[in-house]
């Protein structure tokens, strides 16, 4: 069915390629034209403007974008895609838009993956793919390519595998998890648990605080409150040169979790947590105990350990537990529950060094460890 132009329409063509016969040195107006006509459906003279506004300006990511996306909707996939790795080299930040696009026309993520990353070996471009199919619910084809880039053995900051990280987390998917984080320490991302071998049975991320946390992925994380001060820097350590610690500086009877980590686990496995803390002056009848939970359902696992009061010197607390038949993954916090009798308020400083977890066989043979 023909439909007519309007006639503003046909009017801005005019001039528009008045503009270009005026000032053909300038690609903003070819930019403009090639739009102009486009929505006239003047194929020809889209393509041809479109052209020459990155003939005249090819390092400007917005013209080679518009290019891109016109051989698209053509139908040409292959200058389209040629057209995107252009992009893409001049600026990786086009990635999200890139590959969202190119996954809504085409629905085909592998060739999406093999013919528009461009040539080199620059993570960010890779983990961006992964980070949007991870986010599109695709967890099992970003995995995949996961896998393709962190084999190539090139270093990228631990903020670029956020997105993926957070997802697997969101999903429970404890095993994924543990290994892409066993990736960014083989490539230096994170710091590496290597050492000795109790060390490394450790499950607890940076358990003795020794690395300051990066906030992300199985490291500590902080949940702000505003009653609570969270130092990570504390040097009267119970082993080693830090330790965590927490100042309840505000009169409060809130139900505080200042701060916690993922840890992925196996199910219908023995557990036992270990750590060591002390406290001063801590008011309340209800101060920081440990806290492991299923995140996918608390309602199904759920244990908590003992309460911290009062004034006391470094000692050990221990949680024992068992895993049901679907967690792969505990949330474990330090959680102050609100009290129910009176004094009510907490006030006061607490500490917390040498966090462990590990199968109760192996915690129980290899015995406590001895203090520095």
């Amino acid at each position: 069915m023909y439909v007519a132009t309007p006639p503003q329409a046909a009017a801005g063509v005019q001039e528009l390629r008045r503009a270009t016969e005026l000032n053909p040195d300038r690609a903003q107006y070819w930019l403009d034209l090639g739009t102009a006509c486009e929505s006239v459906s003047e194929a020809s003279c889209a393509d041809r403007a479109y052209e020459q506004a990155t003939v005249l300006s090819p390092m400007t990511p917005r013209f080679q974008w518009a290019r891109a996306n016109r051989d698209l909707r053509a139908g040409r996939d292959a200058a389209a895609f040629a057209g995107f790795r252009r992009l893409l080299s001049l600026d990786p930040a086009y990635a999200p838009d890139t590959y969202r696009l190119c996954l809504d026309v085409l629905h085909d993520p592998e060739r999406i993956f093999d013919t528009i990353l461009p040539a080199g070996h620059d993570p960010r471009l890779r983990l961006a793919y992964v980070n949007l199919l991870s986010q599109n619910g695709q967890i099992d084809l970003a995995h995949q390519y996961w896998t393709k880039t962190v084999v190539q053995g090139h270093s990228f900051p631990a903020q670029l595998a956020v997105p993926y990280l957070d997802r697997l987390l969101e999903l429970g998917r404890g095993e994924d998890a543990a290994g892409a984080w066993q990736d960014l320490e083989k490539l230096g991302v994170v710091a590496s648990r290597r050492g000795s071998e109790r060390r490394a049975r450790n499950l607890v991320y940076n358990g003795d605080f020794e690395q300051t946390p990066l906030g992300l992925g199985l490291d500590w994380r902080v949940r702000a409150t505003p009653s609570v001060l969270v130092d990570f820097l504390e040097a009267k350590a119970y082993h080693g040169a830090r330790c965590l610690r927490l100042d309840f500086t505000l009169s409060s009877n809130d139900e505080m979790m200042p701060v916690y980590q993922f840890v992925p686990v196996s199910p219908n496995q023995s557990y036992r947590l270990t750590a060591y803390v002390r406290s001063d002056s801590l008011t309340s009848d209800s101060g920081p105990r440990l806290r492991v939970l299923d995140p996918l359902c608390s309602s199904c696992f759920s244990v908590l350990g003992d309460s911290t009061v009062g004034s006391t010197p470094w000692h050990q607390v221990t949680l024992d537990f068992s895993t049901g038949a679907t967690t792969h993954l505990v949330h474990l916090s330090v959680l102050r529950l609100r009290s129910r009798v009176f004094p009510a308020e907490i006030t006061g400083s607490f500490w917390l060094d040498s966090v462990r977890l590990e199968p109760e066989t192996l915690a129980r043979a290899g015995g406590s460890e001895s203090r520095r």
